[in-house]
């Protein structure tokens, strides 16, 4: 049988420097990565409720033949019939996906995002 003789005692500093530099790399690039992917799927989720939002208010028009006073009655009113939102302030307002409040104008029967990036969505 052959042995090899292991006079290594360790890593040398060089060894430790370039491992430690290629994991703050990786780290670095699955950050960034990982983030855009958060935005991309509260864009989906902004999407889906606000399209979700709408069509409530549409099928409360249909059985009240007016537009609710504020989004709140909107929502109790027709919660039974769509999945909605579950994220509210301490006020009790609707939240999205990014914090914010959407906007409800019960003239004109619109609903919005109030996160500045989606706001004519």
């Amino acid at each position: 049988m052959i042995y090899l003789k292991n006079n290594s005692k360790g890593y040398s500093a060089l060894e430790l420097v370039v491992s430690f530099w290629i994991v703050l790399t990786l780290i670095g690039i699955f950050g960034i990565y990982a983030s855009r992917v958060v935005v991309a799927a509260r864009e989906v989720a902004l999407r889906n409720e606000l399209y979700n939002l709408r069509l409530s208010l549409e099928l409360y028009k249909v059985f009240n033949k007016s537009n609710p006073k504020e989004i709140g009655d909107l929502y109790n009113s027709v919660k039974d019939y769509f999945v909605m939102i579950n994220r509210f302030d301490k006020a009790g307002k609707l939240l999205d996906p990014f914090g914010n409040e959407y906007y409800y104008n019960p003239k004109t029967g619109r609903i919005r995002s109030a996160t500045e990036r989606y706001i004519n969505w």
